[in-house]
C-alpha cells in the first residue's frame, strides 16, 4: 500500500489561477475569433470596413464639417458666399422642418398627426415591456389599431374633425403610416 502512495501524488491545496492567454480574450480575442477566423470572414470584415469608411466619413464631412450652420436664407448656403465647398444647409433644414415632418398638412390640425404618431409608436413599443404575455399578438393588434387610428385622425371627417384631403398629406407622417 505504501508503495502505491509513494508513486502517485494528490495535491492537498489548489494551485493559483493563471490568466487566460491574451490571444483568446479581450479585444484581440474577440477580433480573432469573430472577425478573422476564416477566409470568408476576413473578406467580409475588410469589405465592411471599407464600406463604412467610404460612407460614414463623407457623410460626416457633408453633415458636420462642410455644413453651413448659420444663415437666414438660401444665399447663406451658396459656395460663392461662403467661399468654400458647402455641405448640408442647416438653416434651410430648420426653416423647412415642419414641411419635412407634416408635408402640407394644415398647421392648426397638426395635433392630430402628433397624436397619430403617439398612438402608433406607443402600441408598437408595448412588446418591449418585459413580463407581458402575448406580446406577438399585442404587437399585431396594436399595429392595426395604431395605423387605423392614425389614418382616421389624419383624414378627419369623423368625430367632429374637419376633413383633410390626402393631397395635403406628406412628409415623415406618410412615411411612418
Amino acid at each position: 500500500m505504501s508503495d502505491i502512495a509513494d508513486r502517485y501524488f494528490v495535491r492537498q491545496e489548489l494551485i493559483p489561477e493563471r490568466a487566460a492567454p491574451v490571444k483568446t480574450t479581450g479585444v484581440i480575442g474577440f477580433v480573432r475569433t469573430r472577425l478573422f477566423n476564416s477566409p470568408t470572414n476576413v473578406l467580409l470584415t475588410i469589405a465592411s470596413a471599407l464600406l463604412l469608411w467610404f460612407t460614414i466619413i463623407p457623410a460626416l464631412k457633408f453633415l458636420l464639417v462642410d455644413a453651413v450652420w448659420h444663415g437666414t436664407d438660401r444665399n447663406a448656403c451658396l459656395a460663392e458666399s461662403v467661399g468654400r465647398p458647402v455641405g448640408a444647409c442647416w438653416p434651410y433644414i430648420y426653416a423647412k422642418l415642419d414641411q419635412f415632418i407634416y408635408g402640407f398638412y394644415p398647421a392648426p390640425s397638426r395635433w392630430r398627426l402628433n397624436l397619430g404618431f403617439l398612438l402608433l409608436f406607443g402600441w408598437l413599443a408595448l412588446p418591449l415591456l418585459t413580463g407581458l404575455r402575448g406580446r406577438t399578438t399585442m404587437t399585431l393588434v396594436g399595429a392595426a389599431i395604431g395605423i387605423t387610428a392614425a389614418f382616421v385622425l389624419a383624414a378627419g371627417g369623423v368625430f367632429g374633425l374637419a376633413p383633410v384631403e390626402t393631397d395635403q398629406w406628406g412628409g415623415l407622417f406618410v412615411t411612418a403610416l
